[in-house]
C-alpha cells in the first residue's frame, strides 16, 4: 500500500498547470472553403515550484488542438488541422510563474450546412507524448474558447 501511496505523491509533485491565457489571431474561418488559421497562443505556467523543461532533438513539450463547438461543453466538435508549429517553439521552456507565446497555423474546413451550429472556437494545449511535463487529467484550464463568430465567417454567397 505505502508503494502506491508514494508513485501517486510523486505524480502528484511532477504534474505541472499550464492555463492558454490568450488566443490572438485576425485570421477568420470561411465556410465551405479549407482556411488557414493563423494564431498565436499564450500559455502560463500556473505551478509554483514546477517548470517545464527546455527540450532537443525531436522531443516536444506541447500537443494543440482548434476545434469547434456547438456549446462550451459540449462533445459535438469539428477539429483543425495543426499544419505548423515550429520546432523551437514547440522545445521552449516555461518557468514557474512563466508565460511564453507560441505562434501555430492550422487548416479547416466548415461546411454551409452546418456552420451555424457552432458557438465556440477553443484552443487547448496538452503535453505533448514525449513532453517534460504531465498535466493532470482533470484540469480544464489549459482549454481557451471564444465566440466563434469573432473568427468564423458563416454568412455570405460563399
Amino acid at each position: 500500500m505505502s508503494i502506491i501511496l508514494f508513485q501517486q505523491f510523486l505524480r502528484l509533485i511532477s504534474e505541472l498547470q499550464i492555463a492558454v491565457t490568450e488566443l490572438i489571431s485576425t485570421a477568420y474561418v470561411l465556410r465551405n472553403y479549407n482556411s488557414t488559421f493563423v494564431a498565436t497562443i499564450r500559455i502560463y505556467n500556473m505551478n509554483d515550484t514546477l517548470s517545464v523543461s527546455h527540450l532537443y532533438g525531436t522531443r516536444t513539450n506541447f500537443n494543440m488542438q482548434l476545434f469547434l463547438l456547438t456549446a462550451v461543453n459540449s462533445d459535438d466538435r469539428l477539429d483543425f488541422t495543426l499544419i505548423s508549429l515550429p520546432l523551437d517553439e514547440n522545445q521552449v521552456g516555461l518557468s514557474s510563474g512563466e508565460t511564453i507565446s507560441i505562434t501555430v497555423e492550422f487548416m479547416g474546413y466548415v461546411p454551409k450546412e452546418v456552420c451555424q451550429m457552432f458557438t465556440e472556437l477553443c484552443i487547448e494545449v496538452n503535453p505533448s507524448q514525449q513532453s517534460s511535463y504531465s498535466s493532470p487529467s482533470s484540469f480544464t484550464g489549459n482549454r481557451l474558447c471564444h465566440n466563434a463568430t469573432e473568427y468564423v465567417i458563416c454568412f455570405g454567397e460563399y
